[in-house]
């Protein structure tokens, strides 16, 4: 008897060993120690900015381009991503493996 005729013939010893096994995982992960979690830190620069009853085009005219031209020169950027909405903007860019934020900005 393979596992797909043994869940469809007896559907309470599958869900039993599914049970099991879902009670297993969650005390397995609860005894985990925290050493065994990794130390990551994504290498990013945010940039955010407020203005008060801008709209979108006005934040992006007037405050998105500006930042961009001024931040664009920095070496070791991967990916670059802004968002100008009502009132403000939003500025992300991520910066390459190896680079640090501190480094990438001077």
């Amino acid at each position: 008897m393979n596992l797909p005729e043994l869940s469809v013939k007896r559907h309470v010893l599958a869900y039993m060993l599914s049970g099991v096994l879902v009670l297993f995982g969650l005390i397995s992960f609860q005894r985990i120690g925290v050493d065994r979690y990794p130390n990551i830190d994504f290498p990013m620069i945010s940039i955010t900015t407020a203005l008060p009853g801008g709209d979108p085009e006005i934040v992006n005219s007037s405050i998105t381009k500006v930042i961009e031209s001024a931040v664009n020169s920095v070496p070791g950027i991967e990916h670059v991503e802004s968002t100008s909405a009502s009132g403000g903007l939003a500025h992300q860019r991520s910066i390459r493996d190896g680079e640090g934020p501190r480094r990438s900005l001077q």
